[in-house]
């Protein structure tokens, strides 16, 4: 159904085996993300608005909002008192999540990846030439501890939250800082160990460590993390409780993107991508496998084309996306049918297809699945629902 009234929009494409839930209208066709709701919903992002929908297809508030000179490090962050914190132009703003209004502002220039802490805080960076500064603030924007570093730090990603720190990728190693910017320990594969003098000297380029991947949170203590060095590269499970930093075995090959999937207690279970298998002379299959630590491949999935984005179902399946990039959007749709290339696709705990979504256009927004098991996905100026089980 279209919960905006009219008839289906002509965007499905052959191939294509579920029908969604509802639809309804989107105000934009440009990309943008997507977070879950603690109620049920989600809200559809882009850099000058954002949009809140419950799990029926109610389009409950819609706000304007500054435009970043950086889209990069728009994270948004939902607070547990049911407050949506986001990084607006050079403004923190929190939004009452029931209505959209604001319900507090505090200015934040050049800030960029926004973190809850564990203790209630706020982290962020501001980055300027020859400088990293990780900024902890109150959730009004009052001070708590700021930190300098002039040696080679990654602001890629937002500050990790685990245990009671938060956790930055700094000079060839993990750094854990507590509530009150005391570093407590470095981690790197060899280790945890407490900072010693020479950690803070810059080092080259060509030692150490560095996350090569956004961390995957196991739960409140662990993360799985992807550190790369100029001679290896492993994925390793984080413990910031104990502290401690173990190797996760994982099949080759088992490349980005990857997500961790609900498994058996005590198993890491996760799915990635694996290989791409030609089935006839120039034209191949990309397969998505599941995996466990130590163990072989689970199962694998055969895709007509490779994914770009997996999302966990709360089964213990996934959601795979594959989606041309712009470039290859803009410059081959005009000669042929992409809509191949645009698939969502339902794969359920032992590696069958539950369902597929084709569309003539680009995804721009998810797929996103929510813990009710909604699948979320932004196409042609519309908003899709579908059961993640298909039905």
């Amino acid at each position: 159904m279209t919960v905006d009234g009219g008839a289906w929009p002509e965007t499905v494409a052959p191939g294509t085996s579920i029908a969604p839930l509802w639809t309804a209208a989107l105000p934009s066709a440009d990309r943008g993300g997507m977070i879950p709701l603690p109620s049920g919903g989600c809200v559809v992002t882009w850099p000058e608005s954002l949009v809140a929908f419950t799990a029926a297809g109610e389009r409950t508030w819609q706000a304007s909002v500054a435009r970043r000179h950086h889209d990069a490090g728009q994270a948004i962050v939902i607070a547990p008192e049911a407050a949506l914190v986001h990084l607006e132009g050079h403004t923190v703003v929190t939004r009452d999540l029931r209505t959209g209004e604001v319900a507090g502002t505090f200015p934040a220039p050049g800030g960029q990846l926004l973190s809850l802490t564990p203790w209630g805080d706020l982290a962020y960076w501001v980055v300027t030439p020859g400088l990293a500064t990780l900024h902890c603030v109150t959730r009004a924007g009052r001070p708590r501890w700021s930190v300098d570093f002039h040696d080679r730090t990654s602001t890629v990603y937002e500050p990790l939250a685990i245990g009671d720190l938060i956790v930055v990728d700094r000079n060839g190693a993990l750094w854990a800082f507590d509530r009150d910017g005391q570093v407590r320990w470095l981690a790197d594969p060899d280790g945890v160990r407490a900072p010693g003098p020479d950690d803070s000297a810059p080092r080259p380029e060509t030692s150490g460590f560095e996350l090569s991947a956004v961390p995957i949170r196991v739960d409140r203590d662990r993360a799985l993390v992807e550190l790369r060095s100029y001679t290896q590269r492993g994925i390793y499970l984080l413990d910031g409780a104990s502290p401690r930093i173990t190797p996760v075995a994982v099949p080759t090959p088992a490349g980005g993107p990857r997500v961790l999937l609900s498994g058996p207690p005590g198993r890491l279970r996760m799915a990635g991508l694996g290989g791409r298998v030609e089935i006839r002379q120039m034209e191949w299959e990309y397969e998505v496998v599941a995996f466990e630590s130590g163990r072989p491949w689970l199962w694998e999935h055969r895709m007509p084309a490779e994914a770009v984005g997996l999302q966990p179902a709360p089964d213990g399946g996934v959601v795979a996306l594959a989606n041309p990039s712009a470039t290859v959007w803009r410059d081959y749709q005009q000669w042929y049918d992409m809509s191949s290339r645009i698939l969502v696709r339902s794969i359920d705990p032992e590696g069958g297809t539950r369902w597929s979504w084709h569309a003539h256009t680009p995804v721009t927004h998810g797929p996103l699945v929510t813990a009710d098991g909604i699948v979320y996905v932004g196409c042609a100026e519309r908003l899709w629902a579908f059961p993640v089980a298909g039905s």
